[in-house]
């Protein structure tokens, strides 16, 4: 079974981050994405489609207008970068509510809400397990392995990924939109310029980290990573 997912949503990060999550999962596919509700009427009437990513803030008419005017409206996963939405969110029955930047962690759980009744590999060995992400850079897309990346550095509207065997790829994206799509369980964030890939650890002290010859400060406000570190809970 194919789950077919209708995004609207108009910030291009969150749209980026949404299109990843999705298609790390077989089973699920995006049929279309519209920067605003309206705009996605004539998909919505016409085609299928099984679960709805939906910004409140790109309605452009009161929720349960929109919810009248499509009698067989999809599934409903809401998203808003407001903090002061879930309220009216689950009032309307919502299957789940999420707050922009989505993590991959959280996207699962949203999922996980839909696919009760349905056989979806959610697994570790399944949507967990994240192989590879695509990242656009030097005029083209660029297929990167996640096991072959050390760290990435936040560099004014840039990240740079730093990979074994491979040279730097300098990519126009935020470290937040990064951080987002990347699996919690395999990178962890320790600096507000710096995620780093767990397994290559390979030292740490209560100021720095070291990826082989290369030592990473600590943020001031990450010093929680440290505790996880001593305690092997990440």
């Amino acid at each position: 079974m194919i789950c077919r997912c209708l995004i609207v949503d108009d910030e291009p990060p969150s749209i980026k981050i949404l299109k990843d999550h999705i298609a790390s999962i077989e089973q699920m596919e995006v049929v279309g994405v519209f920067s605003c509700a309206q705009h996605s009427f004539d998909t919505l009437e016409g085609e299928q489609v099984d679960l709805l990513f939906l910004d409140v803030g790109c309605l452009g008419l009161p929720v349960m207008e929109f919810m009248k005017i499509h009698k067989n409206t999809p599934k409903v996963i809401y998203m808003s970068s407001h903090k002061n939405k879930p309220i009216e969110a689950f009032q309307l029955e919502a299957l789940d509510y999420l707050s922009k930047p989505i993590s991959y962690d959280r996207f699962l759980e949203a999922v996980k809400k839909y696919t009760n009744g349905y056989y979806f590999d959610l697994s570790a060995e399944g949507a967990l397990n994240k192989e590879f992400l695509y990242f656009r850079a030097q005029r083209k897309t660029v297929k990167v392995i996640l096991k072959s990346i050390l760290y990435i550095e936040s560099f004014k509207d840039y990240i740079i990924i730093h990979r074994e065997d491979h040279p730097e790829l300098k990519v126009k994206q935020s470290i937040s939109v990064t951080e987002a799509i990347l699996p919690k369980h395999l990178f962890i964030r320790t600096h507000r310029s710096y995620i780093l890939a767990i397994k290559k650890i390979t030292a740490f002290t209560n100021y720095d980290i070291e990826i082989g010859k290369v030592s990473i400060p600590v943020g001031s406000s990450y010093g929680h990573v440290i505790d996880q570190l001593y305690e092997g809970r990440v």
